[in-house]
């Protein structure tokens, strides 16, 4: 049976979002066919390290995380918050 933990991030666990936030954000860029905007991809990955480390500064006020874990390895994150001014 595969069991999933969900919970919120851990100062302990930053390291490790932030290489799961460039692999991942760097993967859907490739299979999205704009690998070859490596400027917007790098503001995609600090966006995402900035809006955690706000969130763990801040327990959450303006945007939070979850973090899905499988056997002790983050498997998926989730962000809630405003959106971004991009996407606006």
């Amino acid at each position: 049976m595969n069991i999933v933990e969900v919970r919120r991030p851990r100062s302990v666990d930053v390291d490790e979002l932030h290489r799961f936030f460039t692999l991942v954000i760097t993967d859907t860029f490739d299979k999205e066919g704009i690998s070859h905007m490596v400027d917007d991809r790098r503001k995609e990955i600090e966006a995402k390290k900035n809006n955690l480390l706000a969130d763990l500064d801040t327990d959450g006020r303006e945007r939070f995380f979850y973090v899905a874990l499988h056997n002790g390895e983050i498997i998926g994150t989730i962000e809630y918050g405003p959106a971004m001014e991009w996407i606006i």
